[in-house]
Order: C-alpha cells, then sequence, then structure tokens
C-alpha cells in the first residue's frame, strides 16, 4: 500500500514556511550556543580538577558533536536565507541522521536502565520511566515534524522552477524547467 508524506504549507499553523524554518533555525543557533557554553564550563571544571577519565573523553566527544551541529545549522540558516536547495538538502540528511541517533541513544538507555536497578521504590522508577520517555517522545515528535517541514519547503524550491502549461481541450501537457547557467549569470555580472 502506497500513502503519500503530508506537504506542509505553514509551520506550527501560524507562520509562512519560510519564516518559521528561519525561526526554527535562529531558535537552534541559540539551543546549540547555549549548551556549548554549558560543555565549555564543564569541561574547565574538569580541567581544573584534573580528571582526565572516561568524563573527559565524552566531554570532548559532546563538544565535537554541538560544534558540527552549530556549523551545519548556519548552514541551514543561510541555505533557507538565500533559497539554495542543496544546503537544505545537507540539514535534511543530517536531520534524518540525527533522528536515527536519537533512535539508537533510546534503545541503549532503555536497555541501561533495564539492567540495572537504580531506585529503591517502584514509584520512583516509574516516575522516571515517565520523565525520560516523554521527553524521548516529545524530541522525536518534534524532529520528525522538523523534517516534515524541511522536506516541504525542498520540495516547494524544486518546483517554483518548473512551468506549466496546459491545453485544456486537447488534454496536453507541456512543462518546462528552467535554470540560469552560470556563464549566463556570469555574463549578466559583467554589465
Amino acid at each position: 500500500m502506497k500513502t503519500e508524506v503530508p506537504m506542509c504549507k505553514r509551520c506550527c499553523f501560524c507562520l509562512p514556511l519560510r519564516q518559521g524554518l528561519l525561526v526554527w533555525g535562529y531558535i537552534k543557533l541559540i539551543a546549540d550556543l547555549y549548551i556549548l557554553a554549558i560543555l565549555a564550563y564543564l569541561l574547565v571544571i574538569i580541567i581544573a580538577f584534573k580528571v582526565f577519565e572516561v568524563e573527559f573523553a565524552c566531554l570532548i566527544i559532546a563538544i565535537a558533536i554541538f560544534l558540527i551541529d552549530f556549523a551545519l545549522t548556519i548552514v541551514f540558516v543561510v541555505g533557507v536565507h538565500k533559497k539554495i536547495v542543496k544546503y537544505l538538502r545537507l540539514f535534511y540528511i543530517l536531520s534524518i541522521v540525527m533522528l536515527a541517533i536519537t533512535l539508537l541513544l533510546m534503545i541503549a538507555y532503555i536497555g541501561l536502565v533495564a539492567s540495572f536497578p537504580w531506585y529503591s521504590s517502584t514509584a520512583e522508577l516509574w516516575e522516571h520511566y515517565i520523565k525520560v520517555y516523554s521527553s524521548f517522545f516529545l524530541v522525536l515528535v518534534v524532529q520528525i515534524y522538523f523534517i516534515l517541514l524541511l522536506r516541504s519547503e525542498i520540495i516547494k524550491l524544486k518546483n517554483s522552477r518548473k512551468f506549466r502549461f496546459v491545453n485544456n481541450t486537447a488534454e496536453a501537457l507541456c512543462s518546462m524547467e528552467c535554470e540560469v547557467p552560470a556563464a549566463a549569470e556570469a555574463a549578466e555580472g559583467r554589465q
């Protein structure tokens, strides 16, 4: 059975798609900077107390991941501003990879919590389960929604270059794709 993925026309049912993606990108940049500041502060504390163990290595890996995410978010914001489909597609692939990593982390965490009885009562355990799994679920839903928005914008930008002429009497359809070659753009720039 074949189903179609929905096309989103608006972000959060109120903003136009492109402006919503820009707001989303800037919020993500601010959040990445905030997390990087916290991780840098923790790194300074670990270096000050000279604790170079597993925590130090994990912190370095986390900082590297967030720096890469920050750089690619900048690429995403530039791509949305300038309507560059390549940049949006790169961030689209990154978002799908991050979704897969989140799912793997969730599965690993489920296995980790199930194997170690850390809590003294079942009420504490259930409270922990509800907090963690609801936050994982919320993150997954938001990531999937963002991927759908991004996919819709990529399709919209791709289709904006096509012109269609329909002759209703003859039931004929003529499509034309127009792209400006690099040589023509350079010639226009010199004039």
